[in-house]
């Protein structure tokens, strides 16, 4: 799948990247987990049931897969500035009746910034940290199938800027690695009325 935001998310990466990276406390990492996105699939199905007339079944993911890189810098003992790329996997729905046959396929990728707050410092709870920030990001809507006997395929997107806010810990495994379990809400993905929450595990590279 082609996204025309990956030119601004790859531009806005090698800048973070090339002003934090070769400096002293920053670091890279990589996260992945599970995400659950609310596509409003009743208002769908409803939409389907009122065009055709007649009732339509729904199925659809519960969850999907997610990954995120990210890259920051350590500004003191308690807080750091991050960015990142974040994509859910494709979230597939399906519906279906005696007039109708369609799979719709939605992913989103964004690029975020957030502030992160390690409110307790050096104690058992040190690793503890919220996080704030926004992200901007693309939503691609892919749908195809049959419709009254006729075939037919649809392709929108939709860009926009949402605010996230997250709750995190980190368990240092030495002075260069770190594990990370993060879970961060997602308001307003690409700009509409959808949130996602997400869960992942991490690890980080220290410089």
């Amino acid at each position: 799948m082609k996204y025309s935001v990956q030119v601004y998310v790859i531009a806005l990466v090698y800048l973070f990247s090339s002003t934090i990276v070769s400096a002293a406390d920053s670091y890279i990492g990589v996260e992945g987990g599970w995400s659950q996105t609310n596509f409003d699939e009743q208002n769908s199905l409803k939409t389907f049931s009122n065009l055709i007339g007649a009732p339509v079944n729904e199925s659809h993911d519960e969850t999907q897969t997610s990954w995120r890189v990210f890259m920051g810098k350590k500004l003191n003992d308690q807080f750091k500035l991050e960015l990142g790329v974040f994509s859910n996997c494709d979230y597939k729905a399906h519906y279906s009746s005696n007039l109708l046959d369609t799979h719709a396929r939605i992913s989103f990728l964004a690029s975020d910034l957030s502030l992160l707050f390690h409110p307790f410092n050096a104690s058992m709870l040190d690793g503890l940290f919220v996080k704030l920030g926004v992200h901007y990001g693309e939503l691609v809507v892919e749908a195809d199938g049959t419709f009254f006997g006729g075939r037919f395929r649809d392709f929108q997107k939709e860009r926009g800027v949402g605010a996230l806010a997250g709750l995190g810990y980190e368990l240092s495994v030495n002075e260069r690695i770190n594990l990370r379990a993060t879970y961060t809400y997602l308001d307003h993905i690409a700009g509409i009325n959808k949130h996602t929450n997400n869960v992942q595990l991490g690890v980080i590279l220290n410089f």
